[in-house]
């Protein structure tokens, strides 16, 4: 079973002789249930910003990897060139 703030809202308990103030009950688990609902869009919220940087990540990966061969290029190309001027 998935709790939800919607499941912790409409919550029922029984009632016994000197049990819990029911008002209470129910307000504590309003409470509840806002807080609970607030740390769900967080985590939502916190899920999209994995996805983001991932892909960035991945881009940043790609582009790196370019420069590093461009890099390496300009490098044997240099090496060349100074060969030939020998």
């Amino acid at each position: 079973m998935a709790i939800t703030p919607q499941a912790i809202k409409d919550q029922e308990f029984q009632t016994k002789f000197r049990g819990y103030d029911p008002i209470e009950v129910k307000g504590y688990l309003e409470l509840v249930a806002e807080e609970f609902f607030e740390l769900l869009e967080k985590v939502r919220q916190q899920e999209e910003e994995i996805e983001v940087l991932s892909q960035e990540k991945g881009l940043l990966e790609e582009m790196n990897a370019k420069l590093e061969d461009d890099i390496e290029t300009a490098l044997k190309t240099t090496d060349d060139v100074r060969r030939e001027g020998e």
